[in-house]
């Protein structure tokens, strides 16, 4: 159907902006003067642009649903003005502007997208009294606005030709025109937030914008709740309708929703909106309180949208991406193990916590998923139970936490009561009527602990123990700390990314400095056992057992109480529950298998406080090297026999383990594999296994009998020897370190005989190395530089709180990554900070727990086991002591 019209010009008509926001109208509508009918919104709709002759493109939308009309040509002349035909004239035209002349002041409406021909732009529509022209900007078309030009108009399911009638009057045409009310009624319902879009044929040129996805259904239709939970739907009907009235709590509610991910084709995938301000949302009236969710949403194009996110090209996988070309291939798999993928994120959503994780999965899929089927979107909505938090799933007060909070009261009582009875009563009589409760007081006089937790060694012959102890400990602080911020939310990971796959930070990735703590466990363990047998000539194998477990669980067990009485109340956060919650009721299911020291064999995927694998290892090595060190004191041939064999079976059934299970030779440092660790292969299979790490152990062992022996002959190394063997064992431990770097730079491929090797020979060369040191310094000292700064006061006394460090310092880092509430950011200069910040806590709660509870509860302790074992535990006494530092020679000797 065709028909002609001409345009004009005229002086006298000039242009305003239709906009379609009620703020921008001279009279506020409100949503119920001109509400639409379900009918007519059900009826929303869009006609189709087609090409005439001349190569124009036009169309005439509706909006408002399907007229009937009359299929016969008609003039300008008989068209009538009425809504229905004025609707007609409002469409989702490309970038066009309606204008429609009023006597002097005409109005102009910028369209939305038009979505049937995206490619061609419609500039201009001019409606005056009875004439109306479109005009089109087509690269064909070279006529001027002014030049004629015909069109075909036609609907999907009727074709006509309309021409609005004059407006008469000249005014305020927004509130005098019905019409144009509806349109805005359309665009803005429920004053202003709740938007009805027709999205029924919404296109895929655009299907990334997933801020604008979620913002239509978080602005668009209310959100409606499956019946499966009543509750939970009369709460969200109740939440719709007081959303509409702009109530406190809804929009308080809606607001603390997130808006989207930003930063999401550099791994930013995690959107947590406002977490304090949902969960502090309540209605008093209605009783209805915030419950907050972090969804995990999915996301991937349509194969008709982009067939190349399915294939197995992953040639593109490696940085730096080609930002030339498509965003799909960067959101795409990624086959590294170390990149986070970025077609999956977390939204956090904020709705009443009547609704259970189940049903705002329901909630979300139901609104979600055909939004991003309608923008060439596939996608998925999954929610973790314990990513869901609202004040009724939050633990509430027990009566094991009010028993824990009386035992830290008592303890606390009693150590102000020694420290008393230390300062009023012991300094002021003489020891002679001290009595029997000096014995059982005086352990908890804060003032003796802490003058015996700085009094100095009485010898310098192992000093350097304690400077090994503590390089140790504060790298176990920060490589946890690196660990536990890299498996949670951070908004750059391309920056963990680089760390993981530099070579030249394998610092932060090797393990391999806590097989420190294994090589002094085994060469203390000699050494002590075999002064006991030399002095008593019998080993009290069962006393030393039972001192042995009570010398650890007074600071074990009140970590173990606090992890699952107390924890769980120190703070929140949206991962509080999926971390802190989750570490609590592995404690609470779990807590005798610590006590028994068999946690690293039982239950390994539901471990209670994770570092405890390591008090389970050295209590099995303790009970072992007891008895090999007694056979080799008793049996001296037969005992280094059984020795070497343990240390052969020590390196190669690791090995063999390794290459046959194709396990890595260290940690595997991935996002998804450190979220949780007990759910990691290598680690619970490989590295908390007391036969995987038994070698360093009996390596130490061995140094103890070496040192021995050494030492009963006066033998010295010399200063060439010194001199030379210095610098390359550092030289050597730094090599070790950097070569973890080689597995994880780009493109390394897995090779079984490689791990295999790092995980034995690396691990027993740094054994050795950790034994010359302490065996060059308790024989003849390596000078200032080394024996005089590993051996200073400062590390004797920090070398005291280690045990309290590496248990305490886990809490401290899973209440500060719980109760994040925004993804944290990373760099090497934070990251310097946070360890710095973890090790200054961590020394403070090892402080206060070792005088109030380590060292009070030892001293007891050995005061009823010297009955049993006598002096076996005390200091050693070493027959050829070295000089303290002070008095080392300046050629760098100690001088004996």
């Amino acid at each position: 159907m065709h028909f002609r019209v001409s345009s004009f010009s005229s002086a006298a008509s000039v242009t305003i902006v239709l906009v379609l926001h009620l703020s921008c109208f001279t009279k506020n509508i409100s949503a119920s003067e001109f509400p639409l009918s379900e009918e007519e919104d059900s009826k929303s709709d869009w006609s189709e642009i087609v090409p005439t002759d001349d190569g124009i493109f036009t169309t005439v939308p509706s909006v408002f649903g399907q007229d009937e009309v009359n299929e016969t040509n008609t003039t300008p002349s008989d068209v009538s003005l009425n809504p229905t035909e004025e609707e007609l004239l409002i469409g989702k035209l490309t970038t066009a502007e309606v204008s429609v002349e009023v006597s002097d002041e005409p109005i102009i409406e910028k369209l939305p997208p038009q979505e049937d021909n995206p490619s061609d732009e419609i500039n201009s529509y001019q409606q005056s009294q009875t004439e109306v022209t479109y005009y089109v900007d087509d690269p064909t078309n070279t006529e001027r606005p002014d030049s004629e030009v015909s069109y075909e108009v036609k609907s999907e399911t009727t074709t006509k030709t309309t021409q609005p009638a004059e407006a008469s009057t000249k005014g305020n045409i927004v509130a005098e025109n019905p019409w144009i009310q509806k349109i805005q009624n359309s665009k803005s319902r429920s004053l202003g937030l709740f938007r009805q879009n027709d999205t029924s044929k919404m296109s895929s040129r655009k299907p990334l914008l997933l801020g604008q996805i979620i913002s239509n259904i978080l602005y668009g239709d209310p959100w409606s709740a499956p019946q499966t939970n009543l509750k939970c739907a009369n709460d969200m009907r109740l939440y719709n309708i007081h959303m509409q009235n702009l109530t406190m709590w809804a929009f308080r509610m809606l607001d603390a929703t997130s808006k989207g991910p930003e930063g999401l084709v550099d791994a930013n995938t995690f959107s947590f909106g406002n977490f304090d301000q949902c969960i502090e949302t309540k209605s008093k009236n209605l009783g209805i309180s915030g419950g907050y969710t972090l969804v995990d949403i999915d996301f991937r194009p349509s194969v008709q949208v982009y067939p190349g996110f399915y294939d197995n090209d992953h040639s593109k996988d490696y940085e730096p991406f080609d930002q030339d070309t498509s965003t799909w291939e960067v959101l795409k798999h990624n086959v590294q193990e170390a990149y986070v993928q970025r077609h999956k994120f977390q939204w956090a959503v904020c709705l009443p916590d009547t609704c259970q994780s189940e049903d705002v999965q329901k909630i979300v899929s139901n609104v979600l998923i055909p939004e991003m089927n309608r923008h060439g979107l596939e996608g998925d909505v999954t929610i973790d139970p314990l990513l869901h938090t609202s004040k009724e799933n939050v633990y509430k007060f027990t009566v094991g936490f009010f028993f824990v909070c009386s035992m830290y009261v008592m303890v606390g009582l009693l150590v102000i009561a020694g420290t008393l009875y230390d300062l009023i009563y012991l300094h002021y009589r003489p020891k002679s009527e001290h009595g029997p409760m000096k014995k059982i007081m005086k352990p908890f006089s804060l003032i003796s602990n802490f003058e015996r937790l700085l009094k100095p060694s009485e010898t310098e012959e192992f000093s350097i123990i304690n400077g090994f102890k503590v390089c140790a400990i504060l790298q176990v602080i920060i490589g946890h700390r690196w660990f536990i911020e890299l498996g949670n939310p951070q908004s750059n990971p391309n920056f963990t990314h680089w760390m993981v796959h530099n070579f030249w930070l394998g610092y932060f990735k090797c393990t391999i400095f806590l097989e420190t703590f294994f090589v002094i466990s085994g060469f203390l363990t000699f050494y002590l056992i075999t002064k006991q047998l030399t002095e008593k000539k019998h080993l009290n194998f069962i006393p030393i057992m039972i001192y042995r477990w009570l010398r650890i669980f007074p600071v074990y067990g009140t970590l173990i109480v606090t992890y699952i009485f107390v924890l769980p109340y120190l703070n929140s956060g949206p991962y509080w529950r999926m971390i802190v919650y989750k570490e609590s009721e592995r404690c609470q299911n779990n807590w005798w298998t610590n006590v028994l020291f068999i946690n690293n064999y039982v239950h390994t995927d539901e471990l209670c406080i994770i570092p405890s694998w390591y008090l389970a290892c050295d209590m099995h090595f303790f009970i072992v090297g007891t008895l090999l060190t007694y056979v080799i004191w008793k049996w001296r041939k037969q005992g280094l026999v059984i020795l070497g064999a343990c240390l052969t079976f020590s390196t190669v059934i690791p090995a063999y383990i390794i290459m046959n299970e194709k396990h890595r030779g260290t940690a595997d440092i991935t996002p998804q594999n450190l979220k949780d660790l007990s759910k990691e292969r290598f680690y619970t299979e490989v590295y908390i296994k007391s036969h995987m790490r038994s070698m360093t152990y009996f390596v130490g062992i061995l140094a103890g009998y070496i040192y021995t022996r050494l030492k009963d002959a006066d033998y010295k190394l010399s200063l060439k020897s010194r001199i030379f063997w210095a610098p390359v064992v550092l030289m050597i431990g730094n090599i070790i370190y950097l070569s973890s770097g080689t597995f994880f730079t780009l493109g390394h491929k897995y090779v079984n005989y490689e791990h295999a090797m790092y995980f034995t020979v690396g691990r027993l060369v740094w054994s050795i190395l950790i034994s010359y040191g302490i065996i060059g310094h308790g024989l003849s000292g390596f000078g200032v530089c080394i024996s005089g700064f590993l051996g200073h006061r400062v590390f004797h006394v920090l070398g005291k709180l280690v045990f309290c460090i590496y248990m305490y310092q886990e809490i401290i880092q899973l209440q500060t990554i719980g109760s994040i509430e925004k993804p944290t950011y990373q760099n090497l200069t934070l990251m310097f900070w946070r360890f710095c910040a973890d090790s200054t806590v961590a020394i403070m709660y090892a402080f206060v727990i070792n005088v109030m509870i380590e060292s009070p509860f030892d001293r007891v302790q050995k005061n009823v086991m010297k009955l049993f074992v006598g002096d076996a535990f005390s200091k050693p006494k070493p027959q050829v002591p070295i000089e303290k530092t002070k008095n080392i020679s300046e050629n760098g000797v100690a001088q004996a």
